[in-house]
């Protein structure tokens, strides 16, 4: 389940990057970084 923090990462991308960073198994990890 993605956090708010990442489904807000995700409203700001640009919508051909969407697929991308979903299927990117680090991305919860970079954004809990930030």
């Amino acid at each position: 389940m993605p956090s708010e923090q990442t489904e807000f990462f995700l409203s700001r991308a640009p919508r051909a990057l969407v697929p991308a960073l979903r299927a990117h198994p680090g991305l919860e990890g970079v954004l809990e970084g930030v």
